[in-house]
């Protein structure tokens, strides 16, 4: 049966890459629960006072607890592509306000990182254009962790 299953889900694919031109997927996936294929979020290590990186070829979906009340920053990402969209989830586990997070010139967005309440996160997704990572959607308000 799961293999079965497995065949169908592989020929759904295959079609939708067809029908599409070409698929480009960076990151672990695996089968969801309900069916369907979906990437995992990669997780980036958070040591104070140095820039976040960021592997893209790693994954496009990323997050980053923020522990601590130092400023930080998010350094530029590596493994880009053009024409791919990210998405960098933001999380506040210090136990109240974070320093100052700013961003990477090769981000293109409203200003630093703005402040987050502890407990809390906010995710921005931008658009690669082949040079600059371009802000086209950040969280209104913050989310719950």
């Amino acid at each position: 049966m799961a293999l079965e299953y497995l065949i169908k889900t592989w020929n759904a694919v295959t079609r939708m890459i067809e029908l599409f031109g070409g698929l480009t997927l960076n990151g672990p996936l695996v089968m969801a629960s309900g069916g369907g294929i979906q990437q995992l979020v990669q997780p980036l290590a958070y040591v104070s006072a140095t820039p976040v990186a960021w592997n893209v070829g790693l994954g496009a979906i990323a997050k980053v607890a923020i522990t601590d009340a130092v400023n930080f920053s998010i350094a530029a990402p590596t493994g880009l592509l053009a024409g791919q969209l990210v998405y960098l989830t933001i999380e506040n586990t210090s136990g109240g306000a974070f320093g100052t997070g700013t961003w990477n010139a090769i981000f293109k967005t409203t200003g630093n990182v703005p402040a987050i309440a502890t407990g809390n996160n906010r995710t921005f997704v931008f658009y690669y254009d082949g040079t600059h990572l371009i802000e086209v959607s950040a969280t209104a308000a913050d989310v719950p962790n």
